[in-house]
C-alpha cells in the first residue's frame, strides 16, 4: 500500500512538472519579447 503511495505521488508530481515545463515552453515561444518580463 505504501509503495501504491508513493509511485502515485511521484506520477502526480510528474505530470504537474511537465505541465509546466509545457507551459513554460509555450510562453517562450509564443510571446519571446515578453519572456524575462513574464516569468521575472
Amino acid at each position: 500500500m505504501t509503495q501504491l503511495y508513493i509511485f502515485i505521488t511521484f506520477a502526480i508530481t510528474e505530470c504537474h512538472m511537465l505541465a509546466i515545463m509545457a507551459y513554460d515552453y509555450h510562453v517562450a515561444i509564443s510571446k519571446s519579447l515578453l519572456y524575462n518580463v513574464m516569468m521575472s
